[in-house]
This record gives C-alpha cells, structure tokens and sequence, in this order.
C-alpha cells in the first residue's frame, strides 16, 4: 500500500470500518492515532496541530504497550516520537515525504523503453511529460477562471501541436470550438 492510499484508509476509512471491530478503549485509542494521522498530513499544518499530534501518537503508543504489551510497539511506533522535530524542521508532510513520486511509480512502470543505450534519458524524459502534463491537468480549472490570455496561449499552444485525427478506436477528435458554442 503506497503511502497516500495509508494516509486514505486511515484517516477516512478505519473509522467507519473498525468502528465495529474494535470496542471501547481499543476504538478510541486507534481514533487518537486516525486525529494524529489527519494534524500532519493536511497541506499546511501548524505548531499547535505539531504539538498535539505528537502529544496523540505518544499517548497511543503508551496505551498499545498496555493494551497489547511491549513487544506490540514496533519500529514505525517508535517513529512516531521523532516526527514532530521533523515537522517543525521541514514542515507539512508534503513538504518532504515522497507522496508524489510513489504515486508516480506505476506511471514510471508503464514507459515503454527499448533497453538500448541511454534508457535511463528515455525514463527521464518521459517522466518529465507525464508530471508536467498532470501538472496542467491540474492548474485548468484555474487557468479557465481568471486567466482568458492563458486560455488563449493554451489554445494556440494546442493548434501548434497539431491536429488530432481519428484513430483505430473510432474516437473523434475534440474541438474546442464547437465545445463553445
């Protein structure tokens, strides 16, 4: 499980799944971790929120050594204690975990290479087209709402990239002005 797919069915799923599978004291300290989990891993966090997760994680952690006994902590528990310098030194999680990249991986996986000389610059620049192109993706909805000479550099940009045609798969090709009008 890649860490962004974690940080999903800790923070939004388990709550609701476990909800059933773990009583009283068990749910509740697992919710502390869930509390923990969601004060770092938002896009801006703050002192305060730095303070109180690491406060959540150490108390989880005591109350799985006594729940569960000592040899429950694991490694990762352990961790745990350090992040909060790391947040106050880094900051958000973002900022210096490798969420983007790992979500990159099956990306990476799937570039066709012909395993000749220079194969690691085909990687390398293919990576580079699919990252700037989500980047786009992403900063349209933007680019459309206040920016109509973006939008027309995009435009401009899309008809020097040349005409889509139709291919083997019967799709058609998708104009933008007939889109609107």
């Amino acid at each position: 499980m890649k860490a962004d797919e974690w940080r999903t069915w800790c923070v939004v799923l388990s709550p609701f799944l476990l909800k059933q599978r773990l009583v009283g004291e068990h749910f509740a300290n697992w919710m502390r971790y869930v509390e923990a989990v969601r004060l770092v891993t938002g896009p801006v966090v703050t002192t305060e929120e730095i303070h109180a997760a690491h406060s959540l994680f150490k108390t989880f952690g005591k109350t799985c050594a006594r729940l569960y006994g000592k040899e429950s902590i694991t490694p990762n528990m352990h961790m745990h204690m350090h992040l909060k310098e790391c947040f106050l030194d880094f900051g958000p999680s973002y900022a210096f975990w490798l969420y983007g990249f790992e979500r990159l991986n099956g990306d990476v996986k799937k570039i066709n290479i012909n395993y000749k000389t220079g194969f690691e610059t085909t990687y390398v620049t293919m990576l580079t087209q699919i990252i700037h192109t989500q980047d786009l993706i992403h900063s349209l909805p933007t680019l459309i709402n206040t920016n109509n000479q973006g939008m027309l550099l995009l435009i401009n940009f899309i008809k020097e990239i040349g005409e889509v045609t139709n291919d083997e798969s019967g799709l058609m090709p998708f104009d933008y002005s007939q889109f609107i009008q």
